[in-house]
């Protein structure tokens, strides 16, 4: 799982001189942050489906031939 710790995303913004530099590590770092959840809810509701299922891999991940 991904770890992510705000603290280390705010001394980069810090560290940013210019204005635009600032704007830009801060989209990037709500990129960054709005990933990590989606990543975060994708795999729970992975892992909750195949504890549903028995441990079988949901069907919508199943690779059709």
């Amino acid at each position: 799982m991904l770890d992510f710790e705000e603290p280390q995303l705010a001394s980069r913004t810090a560290s940013a001189t210019t204005v635009q530099e600032r704007m830009s590590v801060e989209v990037f770092e709500r990129v960054v942050v709005y990933m990590v959840r989606r990543c975060r809810c994708y795999q729970e509701g992975y892992e909750g489906e195949k504890r549903r299922r028995g441990g079988k891999t949901p069907a919508s991940d199943a690779v059709i031939v």
